[in-house]
């Protein structure tokens, strides 16, 4: 179910969610013989969803514990390169100093969907504290409380995180970084790594292929009031291309996400849900037959807005510890990348090739142990106060389940929507092995 994103929170921004919407709505658009209000929905999908207000108290308190591991939240501010302030936090294990040396953390950089916030990341906190890798969330310019009237699904996002990752490098105790991305997230994601191929890891979470497939899918879907033919949603992308361009300094015919991925080779995990109807599956699977590097597939129960179970987190973060070389070392006793104070680590941590299981076929019928489907691990520790843990206050209810038109909050609690059902997995086979099915005219 796709809804309208969460209502504002007390203590939040007064501006009500939509009304920037509305305001653009009064200009005049040259539709021709094509209905004005059809062709203003379709580019809010594309360049002005509703944005998600929110209190900053439900980020949770500065300083908590998760499993017996403390750790702190340190908020920022950082200036992108179009002068737009990006507001951003940092969830960082203690860090235990000995000597004059630091432990360097890993850090998982979490990007967002376009109707979506930085609240979307912190169901991760409580798995990758306690595994000693840190986590960096921010709201993406034209989202959530930093500065920006539009998004561009991508584009531009990709030359705002690369402020973020400058930043997390010149931290003394930044180690190897990977990026988890959802919708819009996972394209910018794909978009960065083709410039950058010195982040260790990526997860992309129902990624589109090209945003002009994905506009005439749209455009001709039950979402819109009145679905059109063909060669009517032609003349209302050549419209909306127009004033795309104008408002959001961005052509979307430039973005094929497909093309960067022939040209990636940072290991990928693709994530996507079997019944999403807003990015059809058909889209990951496009992306991962023509990723260049070490990828892995992985398709589940639920729709566009469903909640990821544990094990499908467990499992892509299984997926960021191989890339990152992490030990089974309990965060509590000292986190498991190698200290190192006089240089910034290795560009991936010392990056070995991630393969998970070599798979002949696309896909694995029933569960795959320690994947998808089948016993559900025991969750970690609640984020709730407790008489020996405290920690953020849980997120509420609204919020983990509330759609966007790309992606919603990351959930990981049993009984949510998309937890329970069998999973399939293709990923890349060793690289003898595809040398060897090359040199035979095999794909």
């Amino acid at each position: 179910r796709e809804s309208a994103g969460p209502r504002r929170q007390s203590g939040g921004p007064s501006r009500p969610v939509g009304q920037r919407v509305a305001m653009d709505g009064n200009a005049a658009i040259p539709g021709g013989g094509i209905a004005p209000e059809y062709i203003f929905k379709l580019w809010n999908l594309v360049i002005r969803p509703p944005r998600a207000f929110y209190s900053t108290s439900q980020l949770g308190p500065a300083e908590f514990t998760v499993n017996g591991v403390r750790a702190s939240r340190r908020d920022v501010s950082l200036r992108t390169a179009r002068g737009t302030c990006l507001v951003c936090s940092h969830f960082v294990p203690n860090n235990d100093r000995r000597g004059q040396e630091l432990w360097k953390f890993p850090a998982i950089v979490y990007l967002h969907g376009n109707s979506s916030s930085r609240l979307e990341a912190g169901s991760l906190v409580s798995t990758l504290i306690p595994q000693g890798i840190s986590l960096f969330c921010f709201d993406a310019a034209g989202c959530g409380l930093s500065e920006g009237d539009y998004v561009s699904l991508g584009w531009h996002e990709r030359d705002d995180l690369a402020v973020v990752i400058a930043h997390l490098r010149n931290l003394p105790f930044c180690g190897p970084i990977g990026l988890w991305g959802r919708s819009m997230g996972a394209v910018t994601a794909l978009l960065y790594v083709e410039r950058d191929p010195t982040v260790g890891a990526i997860c992309l979470d129902s990624p589109f292929a090209s945003l002009r497939q994905l506009a005439e899918e749209l455009a001709q879907s039950d979402r819109m009031a009145f679905p059109v033919p063909s060669w009517l949603v032609t003349a209302a992308l050549a419209v909306i291309r127009i004033r795309v361009r104008a408002l959001a300094d961005f052509d979307i015919e430039d973005l094929v996400p497909l093309e960067h991925a022939r040209r990636s080779n940072v290991p990928a995990i693709f994530l996507h849900a079997r019944q999403d109807t807003f990015v059809v599956p058909a889209h990951s699977r496009q992306l991962y037959d023509a990723y260049a590097g070490d990828k892995e597939l992985v398709t589940l129960d639920g729709d566009h807005n469903s909640e990821r179970s544990d094990q499908v987190i467990n499992h892509a973060m299984g997926f960021f510890k191989r890339a990152f070389r992490l030990g089974e070392i309990d965060a509590a006793d000292g986190p498991p990348h190698p200290r190192d104070s006089a240089a910034q680590p290795p560009a991936r941590g010392g990056l070995v090739p991630v393969h998970v299981q070599a798979v002949a076929p696309a896909h694995l019928a029933g569960p795959v142990a320690g994947h998808v489907g089948g016993a559900s691990p025991a969750p970690p520790a609640a984020w709730a106060p407790a008489a020996a843990q405290s920690g953020p206050a849980a997120l509420p209810k609204h919020h983990s389940q509330r759609g966007n038109h790309f992606a919603p909050a990351v959930g990981r609690r049993p009984g949510a929507p998309g937890y329970s059902g069998g999973g399939d997995l293709a990923c890349s086979p060793p690289r003898d092995c595809r040398r060897t099915r090359a040199a035979c005219g095999g794909g």
